[in-house]
Formats: structure tokens, C-alpha cells, sequence
């Protein structure tokens, strides 16, 4: 194997007996996580105006980090035949969804450097990406794709059960209006207002930010709450026995196809064993048989 080619095996799905791609792989990881908590704790005032040389520092060798190893994985990509080229499979390689997450993770380390008049809410909104590479773990990475492929195969049911659910809103926006706008002009003083109600109330959330106050707006509510908890079950359903479904597909088939005929439980391929002789057959009968 090839230095290249065993670059890109060890930065991308190292091989389960590979002690030393298995250990970068998961030192990686481990500093994904630590960013993602050293960012949050970077928010506490108490510890962020305390200790900034630390976040900073600790924020510059993560990306150094992460750089080396996006370079490395697009130098060592054209090893792997769906790449081969020197330019299209790099083009190729920056472009898939995971490199896009790991290019914007590194982005705000250099923005804040080459450009300090940078708005840091911008920065801060980019460091958010970082989080999204933990997916890159395999078992994670491999829920990801199931997940993925239930929307892609149940697309038709969702989008019919979403659009059940914007009729409903829509259809509740427009009832509590006209039942509570007399009685809260300011508060229901317009449908897309009162549609702020239907959302919150039929995902069973209920803000209180607005509620009803007139008989036929409450008896609404009330009717609309109970209803809310079938209409989000409806969407979970759709998706929970669609993965469901998906996993045991994907488990049927890495699982060995079994030999023995699923009709008589033998083995095809063995030999076929001799009859059994009938009672009271006399022993020079059984020494002609062929």
C-alpha cells in the first residue's frame, strides 16, 4: 500500500484492526468534542473575560489541526479511484457535504486573523459547523444515512402529512381571528398573527404569549390542543417505521445467506443419504439393491 493511499484510509474509514488509523481517527473525534465544549464554556463571562489567551490559543492549535488534516485528506484523496484526478477528484472531494462542513469549521479562526474588523457574530455562527463534524463517526455517520434515505423513500408521505398540517394551521389561523379579534385587536390583529397561535398550540408548546379569552376561541384551543398531538404524531410515525424498516433491510442484507432450503430445512448441496429400508425387507434383497 501506498504512503498517499494510506493516508486517505486513516483520515477517512481506517480499517477496524488498524491500531494506528483507528487512533487518529478517534483522536480527532476527541478533539471535535472538546471544541464543541470549550466554544460553549467560551460564552460564561466568568470564563471567557478570565481566561482569553487560553480559549485562543487552545482555538488556534484545533485549527491547525483540523487544517493539516483537511490538506492531508485532499492530498491523499486521488488514491481512492472515485478521485483518481488530480483536479476534478480534489474539485470533487471539497465539494461533498462533510469537506464543506470541515472547511467552514476552520474558516472563522482565519477570518478573525487576516480580518479583525469581522463582525465576531458572523464568526460565531461559523464556529457552529463544528458540531456537525461529529457526524463524521461511523456509527453516527451511518444513522445519518439511514436517516437520509427514510426521507428520500418516504418523501410522498411526508410531504402529504406536512401539508395536512399547514391546511389545519392555516385553517385554525383563520377561525381564532375572526373569533378573538373583537376581544384582542392587538394581539389577533391580523391572520399571520394568529397563525403564530396555531403553531405554538399545535405543537402542544404553548408560549402564552397570545391565548384566547372568548368561549368559541377557548373551546378552539382546546380542541386545537388536543388535535395538535395527533398531528405530530403523524410525521414521527411516518419516520420512526421507515427507519425501522430501513434497518432491518440494511441487517437482512450484510447478513450470510443461509444454505438450507427454506422450504424443507436442508442442506441443497449435501449428498443425499440412502433410503431407509421397510420393515421385514429379507437381507438378500437389501445386498442387490443398486
Amino acid at each position: 500500500m501506498s504512503f498517499r493511499r494510506r493516508v486517505f484510509e486513516t483520515l477517512t474509514n481506517p480499517a477496524p484492526g488498524d491500531r494506528l488509523g483507528n487512533g487518529i481517527f478517534a483522536g480527532v473525534l476527541l478533539l471535535i468534542v472538546v471544541n464543541v465544549l470549550v466554544s460553549m464554556l467560551e460564552t460564561v463571562p466568568a470564563l471567557g473575560t478570565r481566561y482569553p489567551r487560553f480559549f485562543f490559543w487552545f482555538e488556534a492549535f484545533s485549527v491547525a489541526v483540523f487544517t493539516i488534516e483537511y490538506v492531508a485528506r485532499l492530498w491523499s484523496c486521488t488514491s481512492d479511484p472515485a478521485h483518481s484526478h488530480p483536479v476534478r477528484g480534489r474539485w470533487k472531494m471539497m465539494l461533498q457535504p462533510m469537506a464543506i462542513v470541515d472547511l467552514v469549521a476552520i474558516l472563522p479562526f482565519y477570518l478573525q486573523v487576516f480580518l479583525p474588523g469581522m463582525d465576531l457574530r458572523f464568526v460565531r455562527v461559523l464556529r457552529l459547523f463544528r458540531i456537525f463534524r461529529i457526524f463524521r463517526a461511523g456509527g453516527l455517520a451511518a444513522g445519518v444515512g439511514i436517516l437520509a434515505t427514510v426521507l428520500r423513500t418516504r418523501r410522498s408521505e411526508l410531504i402529504a402529512t406536512f401539508t395536512i398540517m399547514i391546511l389545519f394551521v392555516t385553517l385554525s389561523a383563520n377561525v381564532i381571528y375572526l373569533a378573538e379579534h373583537r376581544a384582542q385587536p392587538d394581539r389577533f390583529a391580523s391572520v399571520p398573527d394568529a397563525m403564530w397561535w396555531a403553531v405554538v398550540t399545535i405543537t402542544t408548546i404553548g408560549y402564552g404569549d397570545l391565548f384566547p379569552v372568548t368561549p368559541v376561541g377557548r373551546m378552539l384551543g382546546g380542541l386545537l390542543g388536543f388535535l395538535g398531538v395527533v398531528m405530530i404524531a403523524l410525521p414521527i410515525g411516518v419516520l420512526g417505521s421507515g427507519f425501522v424498516e430501513e434497518v432491518e433491510r440494511r441487517k437482512s442484507a450484510a447478513a450470510p445467506l443461509s444454505p438450507l432450503c427454506p422450504h424443507c430445512g436442508l442442506d441443497p448441496a449435501a449428498p443425499l443419504a440412502a433410503p431407509a429400508p421397510l420393515a421385514g425387507t429379507p437381507p438378500e434383497a437389501l445386498d442387490a439393491s443398486p
